[in-house]
């Protein structure tokens, strides 16, 4: 009872500060005018004492324009502050996915992460508990809890991330990938994330593009090349969140179509791009090796090639009765002597 009576007291003082009742309370309008804008009714929704009214404000910002590395920011720390543990982890959440880790210093007291629930970065129970899950199984709620205790800085989970490299779950792959980031293992993070980026074959493509764009934002613009065909992908699907605005924000430069992207990128200096990543399924197929049997009987993989002059040097001529044959056409694999297979049924 006394836990909840102050978690309705800390609501009640946020809706009095974020609606202006507190003469020294922050104007939200004034403190983020650019955000202002683009919310309707935005001063009244911050200021109401529902999480889930204020959670909605921060959907509505990013869900259609998921980036902005000079805009949100600020407004996603000040929401580090929130009374809510799930608006301050989806502030949190969303730094992460503009590059930003904070300092154990600037963590809030506790926040709510899906799956696994409460997460007190002070607490041992609290990440002994979330360990537990992470070496449990490499079910999605690991890849929450991996995420969770590196917001949190446990260097600890360090050795349970291992397993979850090879889990078949995207999202486990690519939680585990930015944990090692932000406990600062980049030599196992990157690898990681080049992976998913050019060989994850689930149908949506949203870690591909996550992958990517965090191999922009650590790794330098090489990674562009990769960042605009995952973003192909998404647009070709038509989802709302295609990754344009991802690639406007780490550009500054705009493009409506994946097309003009390509062609922007193919004018950049052959040095700030990546050599072409194929995916296993764009690979050409291995040409299969058949081995043929020369007239005298004895196998070998060189059948149908001419004979190399002594010491090396171009081919010999065919020998005189090759006239009789036919040519084999170019490209076309040698075929066996017809006459000698005749002469073995």
């Amino acid at each position: 009872m006394r836990a909840c009576r102050i978690a309705i007291a800390a609501a009640a003082a946020w809706a009095g500060a974020a609606g202006g009742d507190d003469a020294d309370g922050p104007d939200l309008s004034r403190r983020f005018p650019e955000i202002a804008g683009l919310i309707r009714h935005f001063e009244i929704r911050m200021g109401s004492g529902s999480a889930h009214v204020r959670l909605r404000v921060l959907t509505e910002l990013t869900y259609f324009h998921a980036r902005d590395s000079r805009l949100y920011p600020p407004f996603l720390r000040y929401l580090v502050g929130d009374p809510s543990p799930k608006v301050r982890w989806e502030a949190v959440r969303r730094l992460r996915a503009h590059g930003i880790f904070l300092a154990a210093g600037e963590l809030p007291e506790s926040f709510d992460v899906p799956l696994v629930g409460a997460c007190r970065p002070g607490d041992e129970k609290s990440l002994a508990a979330l360990r537990r899950i992470v070496a449990a199984n490499p079910h999605p709620a690991a890849g929450w809890a991996a995420s969770a205790l590196a917001v949190a800085k446990d260097a600890r989970a360090l050795e349970l991330l291992k397993p979850l490299t090879g889990s078949r779950n995207v999202f486990v792959r690519y939680a585990a990938a930015v944990a090692y980031l932000e406990l600062g293992r980049r030599e196992t993070a990157l690898p990681l994330l080049r992976g998913i980026a050019t060989t994850d074959t689930e149908q949506s493509g949203f870690y591909r593009l996550c992958s990517a764009e965090m191999l922009v934002r650590f790794e330098g613009q090489k990674y562009m090349g990769l960042l605009i065909e995952a973003a192909t992908g998404r647009v070709r699907h038509g989802y709302a969140d295609a990754g344009i605005d991802v690639l406007a924000d780490l550009t500054g430069e705009y493009f409506a179509t994946p097309e003009e992207w390509r062609a922007w990128w193919r004018k950049r200096p052959a040095a700030t791009r990546p050599a072409p990543a194929s995916r296993p399924s764009e690979q050409a197929p291995r040409r299969r090796r058949v081995r043929l049997r020369r007239p005298c009987g004895r196998p070998s993989s060189r059948a149908g090639r001419r004979p190399r002059a002594a010491g090396g040097g171009r081919p010999s001529a065919p020998p005189s009765d090759a006239g009789t044959l036919p040519r084999s056409s170019p490209g076309s694999a040698a075929r066996p002597d017809a006459r000698c297979c005749r002469s073995r049924r």
